[in-house]
C-alpha cells in the first residue's frame, strides 16, 4: 500500500487495492487505486477504477477514471479520460451495487459463473421472445449450376 496521510489530505502515489475514506484524497500522477473512493474532496491525477462519492471533485490533465463520480462539484481539466457515468448532485445520486461491482480480490471464477448465469438469462429470454425461424426454400426452388471446368 503506498498512502500517505498528511493532517487533512491522503495522498495515494502508487497502486492501492481497497475502498477509501477519508476528509481529502489526493491521487498523484503515479497513483492508482482499485476501489471505491468517498470523501469531501476527491482530486485525481492518476488512476481510479470503481466508483467515487465527493462533494468536490477534480480530474487533472493526467487522470483516467473508470466508474462512476457522484459529486456536487466537479471540473474536469483538458487531458483527463473518463470511461464513467457522472452525476453533478448534492447529494450522492447512488451508492455502489454489489450486483454491479465485484468485490476487490474476488474470486474469478464466481464472477465468470455470475456473468454467464446473467447471459444465460438474457438468450433464453431472447430465444424465447425471437421471431420463428424462416423456412428453407424446397429442393426443387434450387438452381443447378453448370461445372466451372467443362
Amino acid at each position: 500500500m503506498t498512502a500517505r496521510t498528511d493532517s487533512v489530505t491522503r495522498t495515494i502515489d502508487g497502486p492501492y487495492r481497497g475502498d477509501l475514506t477519508d476528509d481529502v484524497v489526493e491521487i498523484v500522477r503515479d497513483g492508482s487505486v482499485v476501489g471505491n473512493v468517498r470523501a469531501r474532496v476527491v482530486r485525481v491525477k492518476g488512476r481510479i477504477e470503481g466508483d467515487v462519492f465527493a462533494e468536490k471533485f477534480h480530474a487533472g490533465p493526467t487522470a483516467r477514471i473508470r466508474g462512476r463520480v457522484s459529486a456536487a462539484e466537479i471540473g474536469i481539466m483538458p487531458g483527463a479520460r473518463l470511461e464513467a457515468y457522472v452525476a453533478s448532485d448534492a447529494a450522492p445520486a447512488f451508492e455502489p451495487s454489489e450486483s454491479t461491482q465485484p468485490a476487490v480480490g474476488a474470486d474469478l471464477d464466481d464472477v465468470i459463473t455470475k456473468l454467464t448465469e446473467q447471459l444465460g438469462e438474457v438468450v433464453r429470454h431472447r430465444h424465447l421472445s425471437a421471431a420463428p425461424p424462416v423456412p428453407e426454400p424446397a429442393p426443387a426452388a434450387r438452381k443447378t449450376l453448370p461445372p466451372l471446368i467443362p
